[in-house]
């Protein structure tokens, strides 16, 4: 298992799974197809940081289609091997995700 993966699968753990992939069927995007969307995001919106959740809602937004949540964080895990974006948590909260060129205030 990759570092840092294990919270995030335990979030998705106690999703429905209908609430996790609302659409029956295979998802009509891979992990790879993901992260390529993921990177034009951080692209046009470079101080871009949030949890799964909301990569999956605001990041992915305009994609049609199903998303599995389960997807988006294999691809964020690709990105973040990559080195395109880094994680942290917030005590109390979940992990958050973000642009490696973003600069913390």
């Amino acid at each position: 298992m990759f570092p840092g993966l294990a919270l995030d699968l335990l979030i998705l753990s106690r999703w429905d799974y209908k609430k996790a992939c609302p659409m029956p069927g295979k998802p009509t995007y891979t992990p790879a197809e993901l992260a390529y969307q993921i990177e034009i995001y951080l692209s046009r919106n470079p101080d871009a940081a949030d949890t799964l959740e909301g990569v999956t809602r605001w990041w992915l937004q305009d994609l049609p289609g199903r998303i599995c949540r389960q997807d988006v964080v294999t691809a964020l895990k690709l990105l973040e091997d990559q080195k395109e974006i880094r994680t942290y948590l917030v005590p109390g909260s979940n992990r958050i995700y973000e642009n490696c060129n973003r600069i913390r205030h």
